[in-house]
């Protein structure tokens, strides 16, 4: 009898990642075994198996078992993997997903704020499951979140989710106009989140509603940003979607709502 998902895992685990060797037949029609599992071994020991230091490990091991974790969990809640030829490759071109794998890892080996790691993990999970996510879209969505803050991918998040934080009132003025009395205005740190928003509508994932006219105002700078007109756009929600930004805690949120407040 082959192995199960979690005493895969599990082995993963215990004995590191160039163990991922021994893997039971692909004939048995699970897609875990069949897809997710080899492609993990393939692109660990193609370029993971060495000349790597202790931290470097501790981070691609964390990785690599949370995305199978998160796969085979989804699986068993029968969802479907893409059949959409993510998965091949040709004599001359690795298969998207092996790309994607490898490059997910690789941002998660040289991230160095560790609540980044899950984040960035999720982009490969995500993508053995939407058929809709290119491989083009996927190389672009590793690009922008290696150079978000944490701070910022909190914001998206929490401008995604404004129905929850219903008890906090963002501020509704800017600090040129006086805003700055507020509690959240008067904090050290607030002008580097005010930046961070005005970051974050320059790559387009926010927007700020125009004052005068239902629309989009243009880019803006740090000091005329207003919390409360700040809104996510079509760009920013494929960002929170491939990232699942809605399940970051809404205390680790909090930290975060005190300086738009």
């Amino acid at each position: 009898m082959g192995l199960k998902k979690n005493e895969f895992i599990e082995k993963l685990k215990e004995l590191g990642l160039v163990a991922l060797v021994n893997l039971p037949a692909v004939s048995t029609g699970d897609p875990f075994f069949g897809i997710i599992a080899p492609l993990a071994t393939t692109v660990i020991n193609k370029n993971f198996s060495k000349n790597m230091n202790d931290e470097e490990i501790s981070k691609l091991k964390f990785a690599t078992t949370y995305i199978l974790e998160e796969i085979a969990y989804r699986l068993e809640k029968n969802d479907e993997i893409r059949s959409d030829g993510f998965f091949e490759g040709t004599d001359v071109n690795r298969s998207s997903a092996e790309q994607i794998f490898q490059g997910t890892l690789n941002k998660c080996k040289n991230e160095f704020i560790d609540k980044k790691v899950r984040i960035i993990s999720n982009i490969f999970v995500n993508a053995v499951f939407n058929d809709e996510a290119s491989l083009v879209e996927l190389e672009n969505i590793l690009n922008v979140v290696e150079k978000l803050t944490y701070q910022q991918i909190c914001l998206l998040s929490i401008f995604a989710r404004k129905e929850e934080f219903t008890e906090y009132e963002m501020r509704k003025g800017d600090i040129s106009d006086g805003s700055w009395r507020t509690a959240g205005a008067g904090f050290p740190e607030s002008p580097i989140i005010l930046q961070q928003i005005s970051d974050l509508i320059g790559m387009g994932a926010l927007a700020m509603m125009d004052v005068e006219v239902p629309a989009f105002s243009s880019i803006k700078l740090w000091n005329e940003i207003i919390p409360d007109m700040i809104k996510v756009t079509p760009n920013g929600y494929k960002y929170i979607k491939m990232l699942n930004l809605y399940t970051i805690e809404k205390s680790e949120l909090e930290e975060v709502i005190k300086y738009l407040i």
